[in-house]
């Protein structure tokens, strides 16, 4: 009797974690990052900045999530500003966000530029630097510097 119940037991603990899991991860399921400016395919003067607005899911109770952006692959992302209409349980709003280019970090190259926005959540339990985030979806465009 001892035996089979705990093999219940196992069996109970094993399929709540996989329960947890499969809805902590489903949160994330109809995620969506989008860049809307500039658009794909977009001719830009090579040498300038650009500025790049898009929009994301929103964090919900449970996760703290943010959007950073990457021209040309140069390290580091780079933060964007969150423009969404208010705070989320405490969060900042980036359903809508933007990011003006400095050039500093980087200008329009001639030719193709990529450019890729990251939206990436960690538990608000655990917001420490050392952690990576739990989910992370990206979005790139190409535009043309001319």
């Amino acid at each position: 009797m001892r035996e089979i119940t705990a093999k219940l037991l196992i069996l109970t603990i094993a399929i709540s974690i996989f329960v947890v899991g499969f809805v902590s991860t489903s949160n994330f399921a109809s995620a969506y990052l989008k860049i809307l400016s500039p658009t794909k395919g977009q001719k830009i003067p090579a040498g300038s900045v650009v500025n790049i607005t898009g929009t994301s899911t929103p964090a919900n109770a449970t996760s703290h999530c943010v959007v950073s952006v990457i021209i040309n692959g140069i390290q580091p992302y780079q933060k964007v500003i969150p423009t969404g209409i208010g705070s989320i349980n405490g969060t900042k709003d980036y359903r809508l966000w933007k990011f003006t280019d400095n050039p500093v970090y980087a200008t329009i190259k001639p030719g193709l530029n990529k450019i890729t926005a990251k939206y990436s959540c960690s538990p608000k339990s655990d917001l420490s630097n050392n952690n990576q985030p739990t989910f992370v979806k990206y979005h790139s465009i190409n535009v043309t510097g001319i």
